[in-house]
């Protein structure tokens, strides 16, 4: 049983990636496969067998094209699941630290409207991180990394935080 500083649920994506490269001693990731945030009782095992202070909800659908697509898909990760685990955090004492997204403050897409809807359901106890991030993998930076031109919007502005330092400020702070 491990009792490191977080456990992240969600724990192929990204970000969470990033907490193992930077910080692996202060995590627990686990997979969809391991715990999925859509079912309470994979949940209340994972939370019996890891007693992790807090949780990091790591699990979403952002592909953005993919939901306007999929929409009940969408909802269910984004919105539903985040219901579920705030429903586990609660019962098992646990602090629910749940990603969310800059695209939830104009909700012009199905996925900021689930990113947005996450936000209203979730306990008022729960530390809501609205944010962009970006890393080597993100198309913009790959591009210009690699020498290449790319065409972009001329009056659209956002201001992105890199994956190293979100989760070192997640991690310190």
């Amino acid at each position: 049983m491990k009792d490191n500083t977080i456990l992240i649920l969600g724990g192929e994506s990204r970000l969470a990636n990033g907490f193992q490269r930077l910080f692996p001693k202060e995590i627990t990731r686990l997979s969809k496969k391991e715990c999925t945030i859509l079912d309470i009782q994979s949940l209340e095992k994972a939370f019996k067998k890891y007693t992790n202070k807090y949780i990091l909800n790591c699990a979403a659908i952002t592909d953005i094209e993919y939901c306007e697509k999929n929409p009940k898909d969408c909802f269910e990760l984004n919105s539903v699941g985040p219901y579920l685990l705030n429903q586990a955090c609660q019962k098992f004492g646990r602090k629910l630290i749940h990603l969310s997204s800059d695209y939830a403050e104009t909700k012009r897409n199905i996925y900021g409207l689930s990113k947005y809807v996450s936000e209203q359901i979730v306990n008022h106890n729960t530390l809501i991180i609205r944010t962009n991030f970006y890393d080597e993998q993100t198309y913009i930076v790959k591009k210009l990394s690699e020498n290449n031109t790319i065409d972009s919007y001329t009056n659209v502005f956002f201001n992105p935080i890199s994956i190293n330092r979100l989760v070192t400020e997640i991690i310190t702070n």
